[in-house]
C-alpha cells in the first residue's frame, strides 16, 4: 500500500556506501554531509548583511545570538524536525503549541500553579499527538492531511471558545517563576566621620528581580537538554539491540512532536502575558526552515537524529536571522524570504549526499545545475 511518510523519511546510510549491506554504523557519506551542512551554515549566516545587523559590533551580536539561540521557535523546530525524521510532515505543531497555550492560561487564570498548567500542557499536546498518531501510523493517511485536518479544529476551537483573538493573563502569574538577588548595599559615607560608640548604620537590602524572558530561555535549554538526554539514550537501545516497528515509531514520534508543541506554547506565556488564539494552519517559515537546515530530511546513520537535535539551536538563529535582515519580503503575515533559504540548503544537502553515493553520480549534475539557477536568482 502506497505510504507517503516511507518516501519522505531520509534514506538509510546504506545507500551511501558501497557494500555496506544492512549496518546501521554512521558511514562516511553521513559524516561528509555533517560536514557540508556545518559550511553551509557558516556561509550563509548574514554577517555581511547591511543594516542593523551589520552594524553591531562583535558583544552585541553574540548577545543577539545568545537571546535568539533558545526561543520557543526551538521546541516548535525539534517538533518539526523529529517528524520529519520518520518521514511524516507535522503542520499542527503551530496550532498545538496556540492550542495548549490556551489551556495553561484558563489554568493561571482559575489559580492553578504554573507548573500545573505546563503539565496540562503537555498533557493537550500530547491527546492531540496520539489523534495524529493513530491516523496517521495506524489507518496509513497522509501526516500532511491528517496534521493540517487536526490543526484546523483546533483553529475552529479556539475562535469558537475563547472570545476576542488572545486570552490575558494575570500579572502575577508567574512570579513564582522570577529569577531574584537580594543585594545589600552600604549606607555609610567612607568619607563620613563617625563616632566610634555609635552603632554602625542599618546596610539596606534591595530585591533585584530578572527578566521573565530569561527564565523562559532557561525552561527552553533545559527542556532541549533532556530532549537530547532521551535521544542519547534511544540509541544507546538500538545498539543494544531493541527496535520498534515502523506503525509505533511514527506513532510514538508524532505524540512526542505534539507534546513538545504544547509545552512550547505554555512556555509562551512565561514572558508573553497572554495566550494568543492561533489563526493559521502554517504560521512561521522560521520552523520549517530550522528543521530542513539541520538536516532532518537528509541525514541517517547511527546518532542521526541526535546530530540533527544539535544542530537545530544554529538553525534556528541563521533562520532569525535571514527573516530579520535578509531580503524584507513580508506577504501576508508570511517572510517570504525564507523559502529560498529552503530551496538553497535542500539542494545543497541532496547534492552532498549525492556527490559521496558513488553510484549517484550521474544525478548530481542537474542537482548542482539547479543550485546554480538558485543561487543566480537569490543574488
Amino acid at each position: 500500500m502506497f505510504c507517503l511518510e516511507d518516501i519522505l523519511r531520509p534514506q538509510r546510510s546504506t545507500e551511501c556506501t558501497e557494500g555496506a549491506g544492512k549496518s546501521k554504523k554512521t558511514s562516511g557519506c553521513d559524516i561528509a554531509v555533517s560536514v557540508v551542512m556545518f559550511a553551509l551554515m557558516v556561509i550563509l549566516f548574514p554577517l555581511w548583511a547591511s543594516g542593523e545587523l551589520g552594524s553591531l559590533s562583535p558583544r552585541e551580536f553574540v548577545l543577539l545570538a545568545t537571546g535568539e539561540l533558545f526561543t520557543v521557535n526551538l521546541l516548535l523546530a525539534m517538533a518539526f524536525a523529529f517528524s520529519l525524521r520518520v518521514g511524516a510532515i507535522d503542520l499542527s505543531v503551530w496550532a498545538v503549541s496556540g492550542g495548549a497555550g490556551i489551556v495553561a492560561a484558563k489554568l493561571l487564570i482559575a489559580g492553578a500553579g504554573p507548573e500545573l498548567a505546563v503539565l496540562a500542557a503537555g498533557a493537550a499536546g500530547l491527546t492531540l499527538g496520539i489523534i495524529n498518531g493513530v491516523f496517521v501510523a495506524w489507518f496509513r493517511l497522509p501526516s500532511i492531511i491528517v496534521t493540517a485536518i487536526v490543526a484546523a479544529c483546533v483553529i475552529l476551537a479556539g475562535h469558537f471558545f475563547v472570545e476576542g483573538r488572545q486570552v490575558p493573563l494575570p500579572a502575577e502569574a508567574f512570579s513564582g517563576w522570577q529569577l531574584v538577588q537580594n543585594v545589600q548595599l552600604d549606607t555609610q559615607d567612607g568619607e563620613t566621620q563617625v563616632d566610634v560608640d555609635s552603632p554602625p548604620p542599618p546596610e539596606q537590602e534591595y530585591t533585584v528581580a530578572a527578566p521573565l524572558s530569561i527564565t523562559q530561555k532557561l525552561l527552553i535549554a533545559g527542556a532541549f537538554v533532556v530532549v537530547m538526554f532521551i535521544l542519547l539514550a534511544g540509541d544507546s537501545f538500538a545498539a543494544a539491540g531493541v527496535h520498534i516497528g515502523r506503525r509505533w515509531s511514527i506513532f510514538l514520534v508524532l505524540c512526542i512532536s505534539s507534546m513538545l508543541a504544547g509545552i512550547g506554547g505554555a512556555f509562551w506565556l512565561v514572558d508573553s502575558g497572554s495566550a494568543p488564539v492561533p489563526t493559521r494552519v502554517v504560521d512561521d517559515f522560521r520552523v520549517v526552515a530550522a528543521a530542513i537546515i539541520a538536516g532532518a530530511v537528509i541525514v541517517s546513520g547511527k546518532g542521526g537524529t541526535f546530530r540533527v537535535g544539535m544542530m537545530l539551536p544554529p538553525a534556528v538563529l541563521l533562520a532569525t536571522l535571514w527573516r530579520q535582515n535578509i531580503w524584507p519580503a513580508r506577504v501576508g503575515g508570511y517572510c517570504l524570504q525564507l523559502l529560498p533559504l529552503i530551496v538553497l540548503v535542500l539542494i545543497v544537502h541532496l547534492s552532498a549526499r549525492q556527490a559521496s553515493n558513488p553510484k549517484g553520480t550521474r544525478r548530481l549534475l542537474p542537482a548542482c545545475a539547479g543550485l546554480a539557477a538558485i543561487v543566480a536568482l537569490v543574488l
